[in-house]
């Protein structure tokens, strides 16, 4: 199961560095640290927790920024496709999909790099405008929705499968009209597809990740543009309208009944989302008022509200570092929003870590499993040692 506990088994060497960032996370902690310069209309964001790198789609240049997380510099560019959009990445095989968008009515691809070498190793044929990538870790199965649907038939709305291992399309899944986003949770192995055209019915489709059959569809308020899953708590966010229609909410759907729990009004254009896991906050780029909002996956209500660049689109969590990128399409940039403001080794990082993740976990015991620790006073011993207190 693809779990908080697994994550940072398989993090276990940044483990102190993400735990720096644990320690004191209140919500107005957030705050907007850095902004990169990237190349041309950046839209699709993702990152690897295990490298520290983060990969972004430039779709005015047609290439892809390699960031390395430590530096928040650029250390590579990477040519891709026509108009690069989505993006993912799957860390246990260090590999990153690029959804190459395409002029939408000519041949689509979506570029395969290698992220040892920041080179395009393969280049797989898919349907009309891919546009949003989601990688299953567990499985190696990567999803593309292919906006326009399929080649010759522009309203047969398709999800692309492929089989990372040998780089091939291994099925076409047949979706509602125009799907847009995509977001998978490891530990059901369920596919979550918002459904972006009118005719849809205002729903995210649920596709069994093992059969590639749709199970469900979770009906929302408004047409859906993009999606995250918070595996910890399966919740998943949905953006309402993206760029084109006037609601600006975040749908939180229940996936273990696909019901609408709740709507979040945050400000306006929501287009991409992203999870925290370990703390439960969901960060929603405004594409209409340049801000992103930092909501409360319990409370459902938003908690912050930062400015960022101009036409925020794409947004990417890094969970070893609980940091979050997001990709300013009108400014050419990328924003690093960081949750710890305290210094470690002060006072601020020992004198708060434990209650803080107290709180954040429910329970010691619960905050020492969820990171992987065997007990609680393993736990606090990291804590002491990072802290030097």
């Amino acid at each position: 199961m693809f779990n908080q506990r697994y994550l940072y088994r398989v993090l276990a060497p940044s483990l102190v560095l993400g735990l720096s960032a644990i320690f004191i996370a209140p919500a107005e902690a957030n705050q907007v640290s850095a902004t990169i310069a990237v190349g041309n209309n950046p839209n699709g964001v993702a990152a690897n927790p295990l490298t520290n790198r983060i990969y972004v789609a430039n779709a005015g240049d047609n290439n892809v920024s390699v960031i390395d997380g430590n530096a928040n510099a650029v250390i590579a560019t990477v040519p891709v496709g026509i108009q690069p959009l989505g993006v993912g990445v799957n860390p246990s095989t260090n590999r990153v999909y690029v959804a190459d968008g395409g002029d939408g009515i000519g041949p689509s691809f979506v570029s395969v790099i290698d992220a040892t070498t920041n080179s395009v190793i393969a280049t797989i044929p898919v349907d009309n405008n891919p546009f949003a990538v989601a990688v299953n870790p567990l499985t190696n199965r990567i999803y593309v929705t292919n906006n326009f649907g399929a080649i010759g038939n522009v309203g047969d709305g398709i999800v692309s499968v492929i089989d990372g291992a040998t780089n091939v399309v291994v099925d076409r899944v047949h979706v509602g009209t125009n799907p847009s986003g995509v977001a998978v949770n490891p530990s059901t192995n369920r596919v979550y597809v918002t459904l972006y055209g009118f005719a849809g019915g205002n729903a995210v489709q649920v596709i069994d990740g093992a059969t590639d059959a749709i199970v469900d569809n979770i009906f929302v308020g408004a047409p859906p543009w993009l999606v995250a899953v918070n595996p910890a708590t399966n919740r998943a966010y949905v953006s309402q309208c993206g760029p084109f229609c006037d609601a600006n909410g975040v749908d939180v759907a229940d996936t273990t009944t696909d019901t609408v729990i709740a709507t979040v009004p945050v400000q306006s254009h929501p287009y991409g989302v992203a999870v925290n896991a370990i703390t439960d906050l969901v960060f929603a780029a405004n594409n209409g008022s340049d801000t992103v909002s930092i909501i409360d996956g319990e409370a459902n209500d938003v908690l912050q509200t930062l400015q960022v660049g101009s036409g925020p689109q794409g947004v990417g969590f890094n969970p070893a570092t609980l940091t979050a990128y997001v990709a300013n399409g009108g400014s050419n940039s990328v924003s690093v929003i960081t949750t710890f403001v305290g210094t470690p080794g002060e006072a601020n990082c020992h004198g708060n870590s434990v209650s803080a993740l107290a709180r954040q976990f429910r329970g010691l015991d619960a905050a020492a499993a969820a990171l992987g620790f065997s007990s609680v006073q393993d736990l606090q011993a990291t804590i002491t040692a990072h802290c030097g207190r």
